[in-house]
């Protein structure tokens, strides 16, 4: 019989290793998804931004399934979402990962923490709007907001602005790096600059979205053109907002093409009569004959 039934490579400079906290991994909260999306985000510099579309080229596993995964690292407190956002406009957002769950057992932390910036990309104190009404459960609480503060998006708000870039906001050059990262055009065009500057007030997500379907499409910018100039028309800038269009065009679809289908065979056995009757009828030179016939055959059944 084996002795060992785990196999171990020997830790050095050769063979990179990563030394984490079990809890998240005996968690039974969450699923073997989550726990090795968790060990992997883990395994990252601490400076790492976290894209999911970077994610989601690591692994087998869809975009729906990278996105419930996160989801429910979320749910649990191993992850969390932030938006920073000026005057009202989200001019970045990132994720953070917690090696130890936060507290999140008086709220909903599938949704993003909004912290308010002044112009210059600063975040104004007592802004904050906190997912949990509890300090978060790890050795030393107080360090939480020191590393929210310095997390990776807000490296760089201050670099766009220490930069002086001024040809784009912050929001815009956020934009624009999530195009570029999907890698769609082999150098991004001017037209396409403009589009999404033009377009910049709607949520990243979204453009996320839009992007990944992109992916697919012949001719990206003719594509993004149509669904933005939609998206404008109806008065859509959040991903919620979004989904809810997408599902009432479904909807509208699946309804038009059962009334379609409907029409088609009602017009079918129309044009089937029709037809015959139209056959039928050119034996005859005008109503005055057909009718005629008529009467004789009705007569002849009486004699």
């Amino acid at each position: 019989m084996i002795k060992n039934n785990i196999i171990r490579v020997q830790k050095n400079k050769d063979n990179p290793y990563l030394i984490l906290n079990k809890k998240c991994i005996n968690d039974k909260n969450l699923s073997w998804a989550a726990k090795g999306l968790h060990t992997y985000l883990l395994s990252l510099p601490d400076d790492w931004t976290i894209y999911v579309t970077e994610l989601i080229n690591h692994t087998c596993s869809g975009r729906d399934s990278t996105y419930t995964a996160i989801k429910e690292l979320m749910k649990f407190g191993y992850m969390s979402r932030f938006e920073y956002r000026y005057k009202g406009k989200i001019k970045a957002s990132n994720y953070c990962v917690y090696e130890i769950a936060i507290d999140v057992s008086n709220c909903d932390n599938t949704k993003a923490t909004i912290i308010k910036i002044n112009e210059n990309g600063e975040i104004i104190d007592d802004t904050l709007s906190k997912p949990y009404t509890e300090k978060p459960n790890t050795g030393n609480p107080d360090t939480f907001f020191p590393t929210l503060i310095n997390n990776n998006e807000s490296k760089l708000i201050n670099k766009s602005i220490n930069n002086n870039d001024k040809e784009y906001d912050l929001h815009e050059k956020y934009l624009l790096d999530l195009y570029k990262s999907f890698k769609l055009e082999k150098r991004v065009m001017p037209h396409t600059v403009r589009l999404l500057k033009q377009n910049a007030h709607i949520s990243i997500e979204v453009f996320e979205q839009l992007f990944i379907n992109a992916t697919s499409k012949d001719n990206v910018y003719r594509y993004l053109q149509e669904v933005l100039k939609d998206l404008n028309e109806n008065a859509i800038s959040t991903l919620d907002e979004f989904n809810h269009h997408i599902k009432i065009r479904k909807t509208n679809k699946r309804n038009k093409t059962i009334k379609e289908n409907t029409n088609n065979h009602i017009n079918q056995k129309y044009n089937k009569f029709k037809n015959f009757t139209e056959n039928f009828m050119d034996n005859y030179k005008d109503d005055n004959e057909f009718n005629k016939y008529i009467d004789e055959i009705q007569s002849k059944k009486w004699d």
